[in-house]
Parts: structure tokens; C-alpha cells; sequence
């Protein structure tokens, strides 16, 4: 064999003249390829005033009086004034200077490599990548800093960059290897939070739409998010809590509000969420002029109609003479005051049909003598016998004495008899109430004292 087998360097041979022009092609040979650093492996017109020790890959069409005889893949080294062309073995490797890239030459072309600078295809720090791990780091901690070297802009950003919307670009935080929260664009170009109890069903705990910036928690609450297209947007509003079964926002004008089954829409109405297929609507409404509460069973308006509202000197029903305190089935136990209630006695809003009768004034007689001591049933069964003791009369009584003298104790004002309601939570339409088929009487003290006057007068 006259030359070796990698690199064809030639032999020196037993009796050779010259010998040192065999050592130095060979030492030549050797300068060029051990370390190999190639200025580029794109240039394919042969450079006009190269340098010593200058070398170039050759590409597929080169040009030059020397470059145009060389091999596609082969080196080309400038020596001692003259181009050579050295012929590369699979395994070499060289370092690209435009590129700042390590490449090897695999047998029938030049390929980027990993472990060293430029685009290596895998990299792994104390850890070995994969296919899909193609940098796998094992470390207590990993440090991502602004370029103050370069020196940089001073920013520092990490991106993570997905092919289109359907895809993933996300953070996944693992325990064991099992996923448990993530957060990025998965599946869509809005932004989730996402956790998982079991590594395999996930929930999105935050997701803010990219259209738009709403944001919904969990699976029940949203700030903004799924807002009707046709939901008021005036002054100060536009802007809302979102839940299953209302919103919590405005309403218009400047006011605050929780609204169940419905919103003022764009066009200035109210617009039912028909929730379980109700009409109805309610809101607690905040405002400057006071506290509103609003319930209505179809509603009309812009918002449900007022039942209650809170100022600053008294609160009051939301309309006159509309709504009563308190019910048959639902009684306040004691009403505290400073100064006796005021009922209307107005003149003007009365229709007088005379004084008392003799029927009416012997029935008032008769309910003199019904008056009595008695103690209240659920008083007694929760002090026994330490249960106070009031005087008054049963309401039975009261209808007993007019119907001794041919009278309906139901026209008069005096006596009550009110159906008991009772509440209704179906688990679907929420509490409501229905007729228990029991009613509760009762008198108005006001009227019979003034009624038994009247007796007690002659």
C-alpha cells in the first residue's frame, strides 16, 4: 500500500529520492484537515483573491478555473498559492464559518450535527433527547436572562410558536410525568389554564378569549365572556360577571347589579334568558339614589319592576299601596318602632257609606264578650308554662258575632282569612311557592278597637 486509507497520505518509500516532498504534501494534506474550519459551503464561484489556508466545501456547481474540475461535497484548500482538492472521508467533520454551524460529512453529504454550536438536531444537558424531546435538560434549575453580553435590547422573551390554531403551544407541568396543569393556546389561539386530577381529564380553570380579552373561570363564572351580542352597551357598561343564570353589572345609567334570567338588550328592552322556560326576572340593584329590589313576572320594561327599595331617610315598597310586609304563611315574630304605625285615613280617598247599624253595633256587643286571656301554642310548647299570657280574641269568634246577626264578617276590614303558601325548591326552576290548601285568619286590631268604640259609645 503506497498511501493510508482515511486521508491517502502517501508513504514514504525504502530507497526514495526526495523524501521530503512525500513528507510535506502529506504535512500539507494534514494542515488542511485536522480541525477542519471551511469559510463557507454556499459559495460556488471560486474566490478571486483567496487567502493561505483559506477552504471552502464545494457545492454542486461550482465555477473557477480551479473550482469548476472539483467534486461536489469535496474540500477545497488554498496552499502555498494553489488550490487543492482533498476528497472528504465519512465521520469528517468541519466547522462552517458563516453558518457558526458543525457539520459531518455522512458519506454523500454535509449534515449539521448536535453537541456543539449552531443547529444541532438534539441537544441534552445531564439528560439524553429524543424524537420528542429534542432538548431534554435534568437540572435543579434553568436560567433564561436578558443579553447583557452582546450587549442585547435589555428584554428577555420566551416563544412558543405552534403551525396553526388547532394545534398546541403550551407549558406542561408534570408530577411523576403526569400532566396535572398546563397553560398556553391549546386547540385554539384563546389562552387556558388547565388541571388535571388524574393526568389524563382536564378541566379549564381560565380561559381568556383572544378576540376579545373576556375571561371565563371555571366551568360556571366568566367576566365578559359569552356576553350576549345584543347586551346594553351605554355608559359605564358593556362589562359583566356572567354566570349560568344572570350576570352581575350594569344594567344602565350608572347603577350595580345581581340580574337573574335576563338583561337589557341594545335596543332598550329586557330580554329573557327563559331559564327552565320562565319568564320572570330579578335583580338587587345599586345605585346612587339607593338600594333596588326588583322582581317581575313578565317583565316589561328596560329592567324588572321595583318591589322594595332602601333610601337613605326610609325604605318603602316600589309602588304605592302595592305590596304587603309579611304574609300568612310568612309573618314577621315582632315589629320594633319608635312611634305607632300611620295608616291613611284621608278623606279624599274614601267612600263614607254611613255609621254603624244596630246589626253591627250588637255584633260588636258580641265580640266584647268573645274577648280573652290565651297563651300561644308554639310559645308553650317551647317555655311551657312560663309562656306568656295575652289578652285579645280568636278571629273565629270575630266571624262567629257577625254571622249572629246575618253578617259576612269577609266584607268588613275587621277580620282576615289569607291562604298559607308553602315553598317549592323542584331542583330545576328554583324555589317557588303554591297554595298549601290551608288558610290562617286573623283581625285588624285598628279597626276592630274603633269598631268596638263604636258599641261602647251608647
Amino acid at each position: 500500500m503506497d498511501a493510508s486509507p482515511r486521508f491517502s497520505l502517501a508513504y514514504l518509500q525504502g530507497q526514495q529520492a526526495q523524501k521530503h516532498v512525500t513528507v510535506n504534501e502529506a504535512l500539507r494534506r494534514l494542515d488542511a484537515l485536522v480541525s477542519l474550519s471551511v469559510k463557507s459551503r454556499t459559495t460556488s464561484a471560486e474566490p478571486a483573491s483567496p487567502m493561505e489556508g483559506d477552504a471552502y466545501i464545494i457545492t454542486a456547481s461550482p465555477t473557477g478555473a480551479a473550482w469548476a474540475g472539483f467534486a461536489p461535497d469535496a474540500v477545497a484548500a488554498f496552499q502555498d498559492g494553489a488550490w487543492a482538492q482533498i476528497a472528504p472521508v465519512e465521520g469528517l467533520r468541519a466547522y462552517v464559518v458563516d453558518e457558526g454551524a458543525l457539520v459531518a460529512f455522512s458519506g454523500s453529504a454535509w449534515d449539521a450535527v448536535g453537541g456543539g454550536v449552531g443547529s444541532p438536531a438534539m441537544l441534552g444537558v445531564n439528560a439524553s433527547a429524543d424524537a420528542t424531546n429534542r432538548l431534554a435538560v435534568k437540572a435543579d434549575a434553568a436560567l433564561f436572562s436578558h443579553d447583557d453580553v452582546t450587549p442585547g435590547s435589555g428584554d428577555m422573551r420566551h416563544i412558543v410558536n405552534k403551525a396553526a390554531s388547532a394545534n398546541t403551544a403550551s407549558v406542561l407541568f408534570q408530577t411523576g410525568f403526569s400532566g396535572h396543569a398546563e397553560f398556553g393556546l391549546t386547540g385554539d389561539d384563546d389562552f387556558h389554564l388547565k388541571v388535571s386530577g388524574d393526568g389524563a381529564s382536564w378541566n379549564d380553570a381560565f380561559v381568556i378569549a383572544a378576540a376579545s380579552g373576556d375571561v371565563e373561570i371555571g366551568q360556571n363564572l366568566s367576566i365578559a365572556r359569552d356576553t350576549p351580542a345584543d347586551f346594553w352597551s351605554g355608559a359605564a357598561s358593556g362589562k359583566a360577571l356572567w354566570m349560568p343564570y344572570g350576570y352581575f353589572g350594569t344594567n344602565g345609567s350608572y347603577a350595580l347589579g345581581l340580574w337573574w334570567n335576563g338583561y337589557r338588550n341594545s335596543s332598550g328592552s329586557w330580554t329573557s334568558q327563559a331559564i327552565a322556560g320562565l319568564s320572570s326576572g330579578a335583580g338587587i340593584e345599586l345605585q346612587n339614589a339607593g338600594i333596588y329590589f326588583r322582581w317581575e313576572s313578565s317583565v316589561a320594561g328596560v329592567t324588572p319592576a321595583i318591589i322594595m327599595q332602601a333610601k337613605s331617610a326610609y325604605v318603602s315598597p316600589g309602588s304605592d299601596n302595592a305590596q304587603s310586609c309579611g304574609a300568612a304563611s310568612l309573618r314577621w315574630s315582632q315589629v320594633y318602632a319608635a312611634s305607632g304605625s300611620i295608616s291613611t285615613s284621608d278623606a279624599r280617598e274614601k267612600t263614607v257609606d254611613g255609621p254603624l247599624d244596630e246589626a253591627e253595633k250588637r255584633a260588636a256587643r258580641r265580640i266584647l264578650s268573645t274577648v280573652v286571656k290565651f297563651r300561644w301554642n308554639d310559645a308553650v310548647e317551647r317555655k311551657g308554662d312560663a309562656a306568656r299570657i295575652h289578652v285579645g280574641v280568636t278571629a273565629q269568634s270575630v266571624a262567629e258575632a257577625f254571622a249572629a246577626e246575618g253578617l259576612d264578617a269577609s266584607r268588613y276590614g275587621v277580620w282576615c282569612e289569607d291562604e298559607i303558601m308553602e315553598t317549592v325548591d323542584d331542583g330545576e326552576t328554583g324555589v317557588t311557592e303554591r297554595a298549601s290548601g290551608q288558610t290562617c285568619q286573623g283581625v285588624r286590631y285598628d279597626q276592630l278597637f274603633v269598631f268596638l268604640i263604636a258599641a261602647l259609645a251608647e
